[in-house]
């Protein structure tokens, strides 16, 4: 029996397997051993490529391509995938690849309550976090790693294998070459640091007491004074590390491999 929700332009592989309340609008096209959640809306001329598993009550807006094949030349036709999770919003002609097999990643990952807006593109083996909004025209290349609610202005640009941490932000039309820590506000061609988030912890109600020590903290680490990073570090642990968001921020700093953004 045909799905009532399913327009009679659309093209569904039969192995696919879509939730019994999935609308798919006019000339879309689901392919082989796709999988669509209930309560999804596929618009009009959507193209999901096989590999991509989607979760519950996401919306796709027309003319978007999902899971297509991954923009590297080593990529020799391997199984790879693209797994998006529950109540996202993905706009019109976003771009969204599945994995490659470089470093042995394999899946591109979205996670929930993410808003992707119109002209986005996110590259293979990206893995993105819960509630985060990438504004019209952010473009992510590949194995980039975005954090739980961070916000990527219009048209920024992230490099391969940047990340950027929890509730951090980027202005539009930035170039991000390193790693943007936690809570910090990145702006720029190349993309320097200007500063914590301090809107968005307030809106997260991070306390005041939490707020003035990630600034001190903030300050000690990003201070232009000779000084090696890695022993202001070390410092800075020793004087805030009972924060936990300042541990947070420390461990990050620790972790990258790309370099970290710094201060103008």
């Amino acid at each position: 029996m045909k799905n009532p929700n399913i327009h009679p332009t659309a093209i569904i592989d039969p192995s696919a397997q879509l939730a019994a309340d999935v609308t798919v609008g006019a000339y879309s096209i689901i392919g082989a051993e796709v999988t669509i959640g209930s309560g999804t809306v596929v618009d009009h001329h959507v193209e999901i490529h096989s590999g991509t598993v989607m979760g519950a009550r996401n919306k796709i807006g027309s003319f978007s391509s999902l899971g297509g094949v991954p923009q590297h030349k080593t990529y020799q036709g391997e199984p790879t995938h693209l797994v998006i999770g529950d109540d996202n919003e993905i706009r019109e002609h976003v771009v969204i690849h599945r994995g490659s097999q470089v470093d042995g990643w394999g899946t591109t990952k979205i996670g929930n309550n993410c808003y992707i807006m119109a002209q986005t593109h996110i590259g293979h083996d990206c893995q993105l976090a819960d509630n985060v909004t990438l504004t019209t025209g952010a473009a992510l290349a590949g194995h980039c790693q975005v954090a739980e609610g961070v916000l990527l202005g219009g048209k920024c640009g992230l490099h391969q294998f940047v990340r950027v941490g929890r509730w951090a932000m980027v202005g539009g039309q930035s170039t991000v070459a390193h790693d943007v820590p936690p809570f910090c506000i990145a702006v720029g061609n190349r993309a320097k640091l200007e500063g914590l988030n301090l809107v968005g912890l307030k809106r997260r109600n991070i306390p005041r007491e939490t707020r003035v020590m990630l600034q001190a903290a903030f300050d000690e680490l990003f201070r232009e004074d000779g000084e090696v990073f890695a022993d202001r570090l070390d410092q800075v642990a020793s004087d805030y590390g009972e924060v936990s968001e300042v541990q947070e921020l420390i461990d990050f700093a620790r972790g990258t491999k790309r370099k970290l953004t710094q201060g103008a």
